[in-house]
C-alpha cells in the first residue's frame, strides 16, 4: 500500500511504496509500524489508520502459491506484448492532456446576458459557437463576444478549435458564418501575460468597402480597468452600449486592459463610450459603433483620394471633369459606392452631411445607417426622384476584369474601311440601332472596350462611361458608330462622365496611325469650339503614356482638328446628320 504523499522522499516518486511489517489486531495496540526501506521508522498507528486500507485476510500458503509452468506462460505473454506495442520516447505535453477536457466547458458564462431584461445592446456582439464536424468529440459549445465583426473574444480552449455562428448581415438578415483559431491574435494575447483567454477569425464578409479600404464594424466596448461589476457584460447605465468588464475563466475574473497592445486600433475601449457614435440596420436587429470622425478629417480624406483617380498628364479623369468639390466627391462615391455605384443625387446629400452641427459620421455610414441620412430619403428629399428606393434602383455595373474581357475589341482593316471585331469571340460588332451607338472606353493600357447602353440590360442595367473603366482616367470616352459588317462609320467624344478634350481625340488617331490604320475612313466628331490653335497650347512634352510620343500627339491634334471635316451636314445616314450631332454638342454643353 502506500503512504501519504506528504511522506515522500526527495528523489523517489510521489508516493514510497513499503511493505508493513505487523498490522495492528487491536485498535489499543500501541505497536509501532516499521517500514522496510533499508531502515527502521516509526509511524503514529491512528496517522497510518487514516491512509491505509485494511488489508485482505490472509491466505493459506496453497491460494497463494503460483505454479512454475504458469509464471512461465505469464512471462512470454508479457514478452509477447511488450514486443508489439511500439516503445515511444516522447514527453507527454501537460497542456495537451488537459486540452479536450477543458476546452469542453462553455466558457464565458454570458450571465449577464441571461439575466438582462433589456438585451438590445448585447445581442449584437453575442455569439454561441457550435463545434465543426471534425471537433464534436473534443469540445463542448462555446460562447463569445463580437467585438468587431471579424475578432471573437472568447477563451483559451475554446481559441484552439473551429466553429460555426449565425452571423447577423447589414440588412439583417442570418447567414452562417465559420470562426477558426485567430493566430496572430492567440500569439500576441499569450505574450502579454495572459493565457487564459484567446481570440477566434470570423469569416465574414466586410461591411463594405469605401476608398478602396475594407470597412469593418465594432460590436462592443472592452473596459481597460477592471471593476466589481459582478456581469461580464452589461449595458452601460449612461449610454446603452455594450461593455465588457472582464472575462470568467475557471471561476477566475480575467480583465482585458493589457489587450489594449495587442487589439487593433479601431477596437473600442471604455473611454469611447460617449463620444462614439452608433448606427443600426433598417430592422434594428444589428447595432454597431465608431469613433467620431471630423468634416475637415473627411475632407482630407477625400482630397487624397482625388489623386486615385487622377490620371497622368493628357488622359481626362471623373475629377477634372468636375469643377466644385461637392461635384468631384460626388463622382468619387459613385465610383467607390458599398451599395453598387448608384449614380444619383450625390451632390445633393453632401450638401445635407456637410451641414452643422456635423455628424461625426463617414458619409456612407451617415447616408445608409444613421437615422440623420436616413430621414433626408423620407422628410426631406432634395428633389422628388432622391428617395431611397430611386437610389437603390439607379446603379451602374462595373465590369470586372474577366467581364471586360467579352467587350474588348480590336480595330482591323477591310479593303477601304475600318472594322472592328471583338477580341474574344472573333465576332464583328453588329451594326448601330436605333441612334444608339456603342459606348467605348480607350484606357492607359491602350485597350479598347465597348457596349451599347442596353447591352445586357437585364444583367446589367444601363451601361456608363464609368461600367467599362471603373471610374479610373482613360485615354478617351465617347461612342463608335457600326455600320455594315461591322464597318466603323463614326467615333466622338462624348461623355458626360470624362468630358473629353481635344487630347482625346489625338490619343485615339494617333493610335491608329501607329498601327498604319487608314483613319481618313472613319468620321472624327469633335465639337465646334475646338480649334487648331489649342493643340499648341497643350504641354505635349509633359505625355508620359507609353506607346506615345508629345511630338507626334501634337501632330495628331493639328491633324484631326484640320484636315478632317466634321460631319455637320445632311447624311444618307439620319443618325450622322448635322442635326443629331449639333444636339448631341448642345446635351453635351448643357451638362457642364
Amino acid at each position: 500500500d502506500e503512504l501519504p504523499a506528504s511522506s515522500a522522499r526527495p528523489g523517489r516518486s510521489i508516493y514510497d511504496r513499503t511493505v508493513l511489517t505487523k498490522v495492528m489486531a487491536e485498535e489499543h495496540d500501541p505497536w509501532p509500524l516499521r517500514c522496510l526501506h533499508g531502515h527502521n521508522r516509526e509511524v503514529d498507528p491512528n496517522q497510518a489508520r487514516r491512509h491505509l486500507e485494511p488489508l485482505p485476510p490472509r491466505r493459506p500458503a496453497w491460494m497463494t502459491a503460483t505454479p512454475p509452468r504458469l509464471l512461465l506462460a505469464l512471462a512470454a505473454g508479457s514478452l509477447i506484448l511488450f514486443i508489439k506495442k511500439p516503445i515511444s520516447f516522447e514527453v507527454e505535453d501537460v497542456e495537451d492532456r488537459t486540452h479536450h477536457a477543458s476546452a469542453r466547458t462553455p466558457l464565458p458564462s454570458l450571465r449577464a446576458i441571461s439575466g438582462t431584461s433589456d438585451r438590445t445592446c448585447l445581442r449584437s456582439m453575442h455569439v454561441s459557437l457550435r463545434p465543426a464536424a471534425g471537433d464534436r468529440r473534443n469540445v463542448d459549445k462555446c460562447e463569445g463576444y463580437l467585438i468587431r465583426d471579424d475578432i471573437i473574444l472568447t477563451t483559451r480552449p475554446c481559441s484552439r478549435h473551429r466553429f460555426s455562428f449565425d452571423f447577423v448581415t447589414a440588412d439583417g438578415s442570418e447567414e452562417q458564418a465559420e470562426a477558426t483559431p485567430h493566430p496572430e491574435l492567440n500569439h500576441a494575447a499569450h505574450q502579454s501575460m495572459d493565457d487564459r483567454i484567446g481570440f477566434l477569425s470570423a469569416h465574414v464578409p466586410h461591411h463594405y468597402q469605401f476608398l478602396s479600404q475594407p470597412v469593418r464594424r465594432a460590436r462592443a466596448f472592452l473596459s481597460s480597468v477592471g471593476t466589481n461589476s459582478p456581469s461580464e457584460v452589461e449595458c452601460d447605465e449612461t449610454t446603452g452600449k455594450p461593455l465588457i468588464h472582464h472575462i470568467e475563466v475557471g471561476g477566475q475574473r480575467v480583465h482585458l486592459g493589457h489587450l489594449r497592445s495587442v487589439l487593433p486600433g479601431d477596437v473600442l475601449w471604455d473611454q469611447d463610450l460617449k463620444t462614439a457614435v452608433e448606427f443600426s440596420n433598417r430592422s434594428d436587429k444589428l447595432r454597431w459603433y465608431a469613433r467620431p470622425t471630423t468634416r475637415s478629417n473627411e475632407t482630407e480624406t477625400m482630397k487624397r483620394f482625388f489623386e486615385k483617380y487622377s490620371g497622368p498628364y493628357g488622359s481626362i479623369n471623373i475629377v477634372e471633369a468636375r469643377k466644385t468639390f461637392e461635384l468631384k466627391s460626388a463622382a468619387i462615391a459613385e465610383a467607390e459606392d458599398p451599395k453598387g455605384h448608384r449614380r444619383n443625387c450625390y451632390k445633393y446629400y453632401f450638401d445635407y452631411w456637410h451641414e452643422k452641427p456635423f455628424s461625426g459620421m463617414t458619409y456612407f455610414d451617415w447616408l445608409d445607417y444613421s437615422d440623420q441620412g436616413r430621414s433626408k430619403y423620407i422628410h426631406k428629399k432634395p428633389r422628388a426622384k432622391c428617395s431611397e428606393k430611386f437610389m437603390a434602383e439607379a446603379k451602374v455595373h462595373f465590369f470586372s476584369d474577366e467581364e471586360k474581357k467579352d467587350v474588348a475589341i480590336r480595330i482591323e482593316p477591310s479593303g477601304e474601311k475600318l472594322v472592328a471585331r471583338f477580341e474574344s469571340s472573333g465576332h464583328l460588332l453588329r451594326p448601330t440601332a436605333n441612334c444608339e451607338p456603342y459606348l467605348y472606353i480607350f484606357d492607359l493600357q491602350r485597350n479598347l472596350y465597348v457596349a451599347d447602353e442596353y447591352f445586357n440590360d437585364g444583367k446589367y442595367g444601363k451601361i456608363k462611361h464609368t461600367a467599362l473603366s471603373s471610374g479610373r482616367p482613360v485615354l478617351a470616352a465617347g461612342s463608335i458608330f457600326v455600320g455594315d459588317n461591322g464597318s466603323i462609320q463614326a467615333i466622338n467624344f462624348n461623355s458626360g462622365h470624362y468630358r473629353s478634350s481635344i487630347p482625346a481625340a489625338a490619343f485615339m488617331h494617333r493610335w491608329m496611325e501607329n498601327q498604319g490604320l487608314n483613319t481618313t475612313a472613319v468620321r472624327w466628331m469633335g465639337y465646334h469650339k475646338w480649334k487648331s490653335t489649342d493643340c499648341n497650347k497643350l504641354k505635349w512634352r509633359k505625355v508620359d503614356i507609353e506607346g506615345f510620343d508629345g511630338k507626334l500627339l501634337n501632330e495628331s491634334c493639328n491633324e484631326v482638328t484640320t484636315k478632317i471635316t466634321w460631319p455637320v451636314v445632311e447624311n444618307s445616314d439620319h443618325c450622322l446628320t448635322g442635326n443629331w450631332i449639333n444636339r448631341i454638342d448642345r446635351h453635351h454643353q448643357s451638362r457642364f
